[in-house]
């Protein structure tokens, strides 16, 4: 940890949603809190849930209210530009030295303050925005895509979830930087809390974004119904909540359990045998997703089940950490289960695997080194 005192450096991280829940930064927030920076966060809140000031974990969090949904594409446009306005007027009232642009919908405010007042731009790219968009015309995704690639070469820094990203936007300089979505290692705190636990039905665990255009959990229900002595717990929230939980309700193995804070989500993977990760293929920016739940399975020690066709499947292979499934394949997914239910022994070694390749390259010690060392560059410091 840098000597704060030596440093009086302010971040502004900023982010199109609540931050509530946003694991990945929350995180980085924190990183840069305990190596002596001073940091706040910007974010978009559209339902009107949350103050306008508040404090998560000792940092600073404004949040700008404008009514909007997500995932309603070309529909959104109004309440986009609305909330870059806000984001901008906001940024040109506040000091700050970096300015860290979380995705595409921060990223021009960003760019154009940061110009404006002569200071640092940092820009996150969490999925490539132009990939990520399903209700938008071609002519408007070519559109981002060039103004995205201006960005990209033009701040004074890049973040990305993993190298395939770098393939995906045909970015390979040397100012970017690779901040995986890996956690905090609590391993050994969850397995002390849960040593005594006995026994169990085995249990499949997928909490995470519920959008099934995305990544179709039904598929998972109707697939584990046809088991018997097994349980899949479904947890979080998104546009396919409604639609999942009367799913659920169908079939007596499926616990639904709502929307969780991080602690308490990992908890639940870590009392579960294996953890799913779907992710349809057919989206662009699915094939080069990153999943949190694929890092948080190799932290806890977990096998994960993932589809093939993505690009991070050819890593579960190399490293034997989970079981492949063909996406949409209710028999793919069904030979997937069995491969786990019927093998304990084989569940604990890719576990065991994981568990190695976290600590090896993944681990959050890692992570945050690569990150401060990414701002000392930019800073010279």
């Amino acid at each position: 940890m840098t000597d704060s005192s030596k440093i009086h450096i302010k971040v502004v991280l900023l982010r199109s949603n609540p931050v509530t829940y946003d694991v990945r930064v929350l995180k980085e927030a924190k990183i840069f809190l305990d190596n002596g920076y001073s940091v706040s966060i910007l974010g978009w809140d559209r339902e009107n849930k949350f103050n306008f000031h508040d404090s998560i974990d000792g940092i600073a969090v404004d949040r700008i209210k404008i009514c909007s949904s997500y995932g309603s594409g070309i529909k959104n446009i109004w309440p986009l530009l609305k909330w870059q306005f806000a984001e901008f007027l906001y940024l040109l009232k506040h000091d700050f030295d970096i300015v860290h642009a979380c995705d595409f919908d921060t990223a021009i405010p960003a760019y154009i303050a940061a110009r404006l007042k002569r200071k640092k731009v940092i820009y996150d790219i969490f999925d490539f925005y132009a990939d990520s968009l399903i209700k938008v015309p071609n002519i408007f995704k070519k559109l981002i895509t060039k103004i995205d690639l201006f960005l990209i070469r033009h701040v004074d820094g890049v973040i990305l979830c993993d190298e395939f990203r770098k393939e995906e936007i045909n970015y390979h300089k040397n100012s970017v930087c690779v901040f995986y979505n890996t956690p905090e290692d609590l391993f050994l705190v969850l397995q002390q809390r849960y040593n005594n636990i006995k026994d169990q039905v085995f249990t499949l665990c997928y909490i995470g974004y519920l959008d099934n255009r995305l990544r179709d959990l039904t598929q998972f229900i109707r697939t584990v119904n046809k088991f018997e002595d097994i349980v899949l717990k479904i947890g979080g929230s998104g546009p396919s909540e409604k639609e999942i939980v009367e799913e659920a309700r169908k079939f007596p193995c499926i616990k639904f359990l709502g929307r969780l804070n991080y602690e308490k989500a990992l908890e639940e993977e870590f009392k579960s045998d294996a953890i799913v990760c779907p992710y349809n293929p057919a989206f662009r920016a699915n094939i080069y997703a990153s999943p949190n739940k694929l890092f948080e399975a190799m932290m806890l020690a977990r096998p994960i089940m993932i589809n093939d066709g993505i690009k991070i499947s050819g890593m579960i292979k190399q490293y034997n950490i989970g079981v492949l499934f063909k996406y949409g394949d209710i028999e793919s997914i069904k030979d997937a289960i069995l491969k786990l239910q019927e093998n304990k022994e084989l569940r604990q070694r890719m576990g065991q695997n994981a568990r190695k390749l976290y600590e090896a390259k993944y681990s959050s010690f890692k992570n945050e080194h690569t990150l401060i060392n990414l701002y000392k560059h930019l800073l010279n410091i």
